[in-house]
């Protein structure tokens, strides 16, 4: 079933809300001629916030044991098996016939699906995937309540890096929120461009930033082709550039995005 995306709209003078023109194509897609849909205002995400949530898995990542960094050797397997144990995660049951069927479906599954967490008992195999935290596809309260439950669930992990000292250090590359804004207009854009990062790990948390904002997947790749430059003069190592990429293309894998 595609999954519903929120789109911008205009409440105009004569009572009709309008879509934005560049929403029209996702509309098409998500929504039936004739057909009632409930509404309700989303609030935006403050953005200062989510730069610092990714930072702070950086930074938790990169002072993972060795023991650790093994099991975790990417800073999205952190987040996404992170995700999955504080219940911000789907879960599906696949039946099999029998328990080698169910172990082979589990080896497909995690072909496809690189962060899912699989457990295979007997002949069913559970699926359990990170939701999304892409600000087209969830909400800012879940946002913020699953960055502080993500966060807590690393602290556990690893009780030597205190959870305030990751928030400290994060701090330097993406300041935190401050305090909640009283009235905002809502917004789905993405970091100006003129916004420039000027260190690798910077350019990392700017970079996921803007790529799970977008909406077009033809504006967001021709973006990140011209940024190669910036990636360059910065020195942004080959691994975060490759998991960069990975989520660029993760983003407009969903049902739904705009082409």
């Amino acid at each position: 079933m595609t999954k519903m995306r929120p789109i911008m709209m205009t409440f105009t003078e004569d009572g009709h809300f309008v879509p934005h023109e560049r929403f029209m194509p996702l509309c098409w897609k998500q929504y039936a001629i004739g057909a009632e849909y409930p509404m309700i205002p989303v609030e935006p995400r403050n953005m200062k916030s989510h730069n610092h949530f990714f930072a702070c898995i950086h930074t938790a990542w990169e002072n993972l044991p060795e023991a650790l960094q093994k099991k975790y050797p990417t800073e999205e397997a952190l987040r996404a098996k992170a995700l999955v144990e504080t219940n911000w995660c789907t879960e599906r049951d696949h039946v099999c016939d029998t328990p080698g069927k169910a172990k082979y479906l589990a080896g497909i599954i995690r072909h496809y699906s690189e962060y899912s967490v699989i457990k295979v008992s007997g002949n069913v195999v559970k699926v359990f995937e990170p939701k999304s935290q892409a600000v087209a596809l969830m909400p800012a309260e879940d946002f913020k309540q699953s960055k502080e439950d993500v966060l807590d669930w690393i602290e556990a992990l690893n009780p030597g890096l205190k959870i305030r000292e990751i928030k400290k250090e994060a701090s330097r590359v993406a300041p935190p929120e401050k305090q909640r804004a009283i009235a905002a207009p809502i917004t789905m854009a993405s970091p100006a461009m003129g916004d420039q990062p000027t260190s690798a790990p910077a350019y990392f948390a700017y970079a996921r930033t803007w790529i799970m904002a977008s909406q077009v997947r033809d504006a967001a790749f021709a973006r990140w082709e011209a940024e190669r430059s910036l990636r360059d003069d910065l020195r942004v190592s080959i691994p975060n550039r490759r998991q960069l990429e990975d989520l660029l293309g993760r983003q407009f894998t969903e049902e739904g995005v705009a082409l």
